[in-house]
């Protein structure tokens, strides 16, 4: 994987911002319907996407000040595929990048957003390069389908009365993997009828993304799993799911029974400012090799679908969700901006008082590693790495053909899909 970072080159975002603005002639230039302003509901559909009530009415709140002809209707408690086929398409989605070319092939409700965009000037320079980039990938031709207005990170959350009980000293800002371990190692333990795990490793979806292991090529459309990249996030967590003491099972749970004292996860905070017990956060533990990277993870993207009847609406919609005062109120609360604004990223956490004195600036040391274009099936492909890096840890098989095994399945997986089409 290219690890280099990927910044949107100023002259590219300079065309796409600037669109409407060349010395050409008024006759030369599209007729724009104008945007009206009769009332209108907009109905917004969240496929997955992190949209928490305090953010609905947040946005809410600023829609009924700037735009009082929209109200907005969320879907609740409805699968995808049988509100597409209702005939009543949403107007809005909140989704993954990632999930868009899956959402465009199967569903047909995905356009290019990049007329709307300069229509209703949206100024993409406010959004960090990195995001924008990822969001561009969901598309093979460079196109805009979405815009970032949520953005996640990852942090090693820790228990502090567990390090003290213990006497072991708290993990620091930037720990390896292997320091990381053998801490790990020192806090492992069982005491009476109870497990002490050191370290939750939580997910091996998203430790091989720092490794840059995805499961298929989008340019071969193969599985890419029987390789050296795949060994390391695979070697690395039956490491610490075997070091003793650390088996981690339904009994051990960071927040809610306490025992577990270390976990790695995104974004918790606003679990963890609810607990009963003295913690703190470091920066995700590094790889030698590209330092102060943690995964990726896809960016979460509002996009108007293209059947829409009110896509100026929608589209004014997502300017709000997107603007510097909703993303500003979202780092005030503790939650990952997609703007670049300094001002916006000094003020995480601000509005949360517990986050005081916690290592919040530590845990934000690292930044996202650049995402490639991934395969619509990528998530699918995931669930069958997933069994069979559990035979690897039980010893039921070896490393090569845990791999190997995972590698065709996945082929069979991407054969069976073409075959639909």
């Amino acid at each position: 994987m290219n690890k280099r970072s990927c910044i949107i080159p100023a002259l590219t975002v300079l065309a796409i911002v600037s669109g409407g603005c060349s010395q050409a002639t008024t006759n030369d230039m599209p007729k724009q319907e104008p945007v009206r302003n009769d009332p209108v509901t907009l109905k917004l559909f969240n496929q997955g996407a992190y949209l928490f009530p305090e953010l609905q009415q947040k946005v809410e709140q600023v829609i009924k000040a700037k735009y009082p002809h929209i109200t907005l209707q969320y879907i609740t408690g409805a699968k995808l595929e049988e509100t597409v086929a209702s005939g009543e398409v949403p107007d809005l989605f909140f989704t993954f990048w990632t999930q868009i070319p899956r959402l465009a092939k199967d569903f047909d409700i995905v356009e290019d957003m990049t007329p709307l965009i300069q229509k209703h000037q949206i100024d993409l320079n406010r959004f960090s390069p990195n995001f924008m980039e990822d969001v561009k990938k969901a598309s093979g031709k460079g196109e805009l389908l979405a815009l970032p207005y949520y953005a996640n990170f990852f942090a090693i959350y820790y228990n502090k009365d567990l390090f003290d009980r213990f006497a072991v000293p708290y993990p620091t800002d930037g720990m390896t993997w292997d320091s990381m371990i053998d801490l790990a190692k020192r806090m492992s333990r069982i005491e009476g009828n109870t497990a002490y795990p050191g370290l939750d490793p939580s997910s091996l979806l998203w430790v091989s993304l720092q490794f840059g292991a995805f499961h298929i090529d989008p340019a071969t459309n193969k599985a890419s799993i029987h390789t050296e990249v795949w060994k390391k996030p695979f070697e690395l967590m039956k490491t610490i799911l075997t070091l003793p003491g650390n088996e981690i099972n339904t009994a051990s749970h960071f927040i809610k029974n306490q025992n577990v004292a270390m976990l790695l996860n995104p974004n918790i905070l606003d679990q963890m400012v609810k607990v009963n017990f003295n913690w703190d956060l470091v920066q995700y533990p590094i790889l030698k090799e590209n330092p102060n990277k943690y995964p990726a993870i896809s960016v979460h993207s509002l996009f108007v679908s293209k059947t829409s009847k009110h896509k100026d609406q929608a589209m004014q919609v997502i300017d709000v969700f997107t603007s510097e005062e909703v993303q500003m109120w979202l780092s005030r609360q503790g939650k990952g901006s997609t703007l670049k604004s300094e001002a916006i990223k000094a003020a995480f956490g601000a509005d949360v008082p517990l986050l005081k004195n916690k290592n919040i600036a530590g845990a934000l040391k690292s930044q996202p590693l650049a995402m490639p274009a991934v395969h619509q099936l990528e998530t699918s492909a995931s669930t069958v790495t997933n069994k069979y890096f559990g035979s690897y840890l039980s010893g039921e098989m070896d490393l090569n053909s845990a791999l190997r095994l995972a590698d065709e399945e996945v082929n069979k997986l991407i054969e069976a899909e073409m075959q639909k089409k």
